[in-house]
């Protein structure tokens, strides 16, 4: 792993609790959670500790399979949180993947992925050696700040501009 790869992720992972903290009530024990693109790493595990009912999905093999560029194998509404992080940059068809995200969604769609800013500093990074060069030549898309609008999405910025938040929260209906 390159140097910045470890800080990197610890700061998503940051970004990650605190906009649930901040989102969902404080009770998330029951709650189910997709974790697209994550595998069982670490995101997988603060998910898990924070009391979600995990499913996990990525298209490596490593658990069950999903690919953000199709339709996802999950029925509309089907988890209260969704979670997508650094993954949006990779796919072919990132529109698919954020409107793919909403759909199985019933509460609350969290997204990182890179900023059209963080672009010159990631390919510096990556040219050095300080950040995984193959991840970031891997990058299809920089999704700028109005892609993540158009959809539908709330945006934030992170990480000095580097990195963007985007979040989708649904009307939950009282039943």
């Amino acid at each position: 792993m390159a140097l910045l790869d470890f800080a990197t992720r610890k700061l998503r992972y940051r970004q990650l609790k605190h906009t649930i903290d901040s989102r969902l009530d404080h009770s998330t024990r029951g709650k189910t959670c997709l974790n697209v693109g994550g595998g069982y790493g670490d995101a997988h595990r603060l998910l898990s500790e924070m009391g979600f009912e995990m499913t996990t999905c990525d298209v490596d093999g490593s658990c069950a399979y999903c690919d953000l560029n199709t339709r996802l194998p999950y029925a509309d509404n089907s988890f209260d949180l969704v979670v997508c992080l650094a993954v949006l940059e990779h796919l072919d068809d990132w529109q698919n993947g954020l409107r793919e995200l909403k759909r199985v969604a019933k509460q609350l769609v969290i997204a990182t992925t890179p900023s059209v800013y963080g672009k010159p500093v990631l390919d510096t990074l990556a040219a050095v050696r300080m950040v995984n060069k193959a991840h970031i030549d891997d990058h299809k898309y920089y999704l700028t700040r109005k892609d993540l609008l158009d959809h539908g999405y709330e945006h934030r910025y992170f990480t000095l501009f580097l990195n963007q938040l985007a979040l989708l929260e649904k009307a939950t209906q009282e039943t």
